[in-house]
């Protein structure tokens, strides 16, 4: 079992910096996923990592071995880091067969390697495939052959970029279950760049979040979801409703409820965000009651319901506020609802 360090990783192209002092570590069978939009500098960051750019400043250890350090002008080849790769293309040979793509780099195959090939083909439903050539594969078959090759020498880390882009919806579902159970069996330090979150969600032991070269979240799928660093994590895990408010006795006010606020010093501008599955709605007749709220639109996605409302801002400008609700929840337009909140799902960040 090996691990993966980075340290202190900075990295420019014609001068604009991209990756700015970047440190991480990726344990023995550990998934480590590089989440953030395009341009952050995640793919720069695993490029570097894995030795296909130049590191220009910082280190790179692999199982404890420098691999690579700025100041020494270290920098070993891909090939000479014991490490597995796999891109969005899969770059398979297309005159080898599937079995041959995965031996390949291999050398001189063991009877251990190949009853691991063996056991890796029943494993990603391609014993029957064994002979084929990859033009005759699906795109998630394409996909898992790769994997399999990468990881056929048996590295010391593996470096995933973007893995599934290339799949439709109901064939990445499948083929994400089957990489990580691959991954997790194989025990070995994993490094994966996605700009899915949910991808990110489902893979990864641990969420490095980028942003503009930084990393600017470190954590678990649960601590990066429900305990965001900032604004900019909080949004980027999907839609968010964003409202402002000023804290006063500990609580900031806002209408959809008063929320706790006691880590700000009182009079702090505080921007309020809530996640639209935070928000209850409910239907309601009763014209006499004041917190209802006129429905803009609702629309069906199958499992839950996005239903628009109408919310009134202390400036008399009214805010488009988004819930999604469990289940086929279809209030018409001009309708009202009454709208609770769950708090678990409330953010506050000082307005900057």
């Amino acid at each position: 079992m090996s691990d993966l360090i980075v340290r202190n990783l900075s990295h420019q192209f014609d001068g604009y910096p991209v990756v700015r002092d970047v440190s991480l570590a990726v344990g023995p069978g550990e998934v480590v996923c590089l989440l953030g939009p395009s341009g952050c500098g995640k793919t720069t960051l695993l490029r570097v990592a894995a030795g296909l750019e130049k590191l220009q400043q910082g280190q790179v250890l692999i199982d404890g071995i420098v691999v690579a350090d700025a100041d020494r002008g270290l920098s070993l080849p891909p090939e000479k880091r014991g490490i597995g790769l796999m891109f969005q293309d899969y770059a398979l040979f297309p005159h080898l067969t599937v079995r041959e793509n995965i031996q390949f780099g291999v050398g001189a195959t063991t009877a251990e390697r190949r009853a691991w090939i063996d056991s890796a083909l029943e494993m990603m439903d391609l014993t029957g495939y064994a002979g084929s050539f990859p033009h005759t594969l699906s795109g998630g078959q394409q996909q898992r052959v790769a994997l399999l090759r990468a990881l056929a020498p048996n590295p010391r880390a593996l470096f995933l970029d973007e893995p599934f882009s290339g799949l439709d919806v109901t064939r990445r579902a499948q083929v994400r279950q089957q990489t990580l159970e691959v991954l997790k069996n194989a025990g070995v330090a994993t490094l994966m760049v996605t700009h899915d979150p949910e991808e990110a969600m489902f893979m990864a032991d641990r969420i490095l979040v980028m942003n503009m070269g930084r990393v600017v979240q470190d954590g678990t799928p649960v601590e990066t979801y429900f305990e965001p660093a900032d604004a900019f994590v909080a949004g980027f895990f999907g839609p968010i409703n964003r409202l402002a408010g000023r804290v006063g006795n500990g609580t900031v006010e806002t209408p959809l409820g008063t929320f706790s606020a006691e880590r700000f010093i009182d009079g702090t501008h505080v921007d309020v965000l809530i996640r639209p599955e935070g928000l209850r709605l409910v239907a309601s007749e009763d014209r006499s009651e004041t917190r209802l709220f006129e429905v803009i639109s609702a629309r069906p996605l199958g499992a839950a319901s996005v239903v628009n409302v109408s919310v009134p801002q202390p400036d008399g400008a009214n805010l488009s506020v988004e819930a999604r609700v469990p289940g086929v929840f279809l209030p018409a337009p001009g309708s009202r609802v009454s709208v609770s909140v769950n708090e678990g799902d409330v953010h506050l960040f000082e307005n900057d």
